[in-house]
């Protein structure tokens, strides 16, 4: 799968997976039960493990190329215009 940013990428701010997507049930004070999720996210610092970046020439953007994704996969990215 392929993105392709506005833009050329300038920084990546952040990359975290999802684990242990547990359903919990929980007594709360007033002695109801309240049903949710509860999850492990942890961050990763390495872009490489999940997508290529190529930068194209011809129209001055960034794609992120992805081949070995997760689905619980969040990048943060922050991409700059290119100004002719």
């Amino acid at each position: 799968m392929d993105i392709q940013c506005p833009g050329i990428i300038s920084s990546i701010e952040g990359i975290f997976l999802t684990h242990d997507n547990l359903e919990t049930r929980e007594e709360a004070s007033d002695g109801e039960h309240i049903t949710g999720k509860k999850a492990l996210i942890t961050e990763e610092f390495n872009i490489h493990k999940y997508a290529e970046i190529k930068y194209l020439e011809e129209s001055k953007k960034h794609v992120l190329s992805f081949f070995n994704a997760p689905p619980s996969l969040s990048i943060v990215l922050k991409c700059a215009l290119h100004h002719s």
